[in-house]
């Protein structure tokens, strides 16, 4: 009897799930105008929802309805922020960049399928003009990172937040 074993890459990148998540703004409600227009859509709310109810609801029901007006009418006012939703990007890969590497793709492909000289010779040209797209990308991509460290330090600071 031949024992087989099976060994998993233990080294393998997982991809994580970022959920989105939003938060209500409550900072905003620093400001007097902002707490006095919060106060006011809480109490129509309020109101609003007395005038729908039964004497017979229930605690946990009246529970969710106050909840709800203050969540709704803080939402209203403050504003919502999303987080995790920010994508990782690279500041080089434009557009004109990417349409060069994909052009340099086809021609690859062209030249798989047909084996002629004359698409290897395009191929190499595309090649070619896609390392040059990319170098001068990155170039002109580290060129304004550097003119942003000359600046004052907030905006240095909003390089790494960014």
């Amino acid at each position: 009897m031949d024992l087989v074993t099976e060994r998993k890459n233990t080294n393998a990148l997982v991809k994580k799930n970022k959920k989105k998540s939003k938060t209500i703004q409550a900072y905003k409600l620093r400001d007097k105008e902002t707490q006095k227009l919060y106060q006011e859509k809480v109490d129509e709310n309020i109101d609003a929802h007395q005038e729908n109810t039964r004497e017979s609801e229930e605690l946990e029901q009246m529970w969710t309805c106050f909840k709800n007006s203050i969540l709704t009418a803080a939402e209203t006012t403050c504003g919502l922020s999303v987080k995790g939703v920010k994508k990782k990007f690279t500041h080089w890969w434009t557009e004109e960049v990417k349409r060069i590497v994909k052009d340099k793709k086809i021609a690859w492909k062209k030249y798989l399928t047909t084996k002629s000289q004359t698409d290897y010779e395009m191929y190499k040209e595309k090649r070619t003009a896609a390392k040059n797209a990319v170098l001068m990308a990155k170039s002109k991509s580290w060129k304004e990172f550097g003119e942003k460290w000359k600046g004052p330090t907030k905006i240095i600071e909003n390089c790494f937040t960014e």
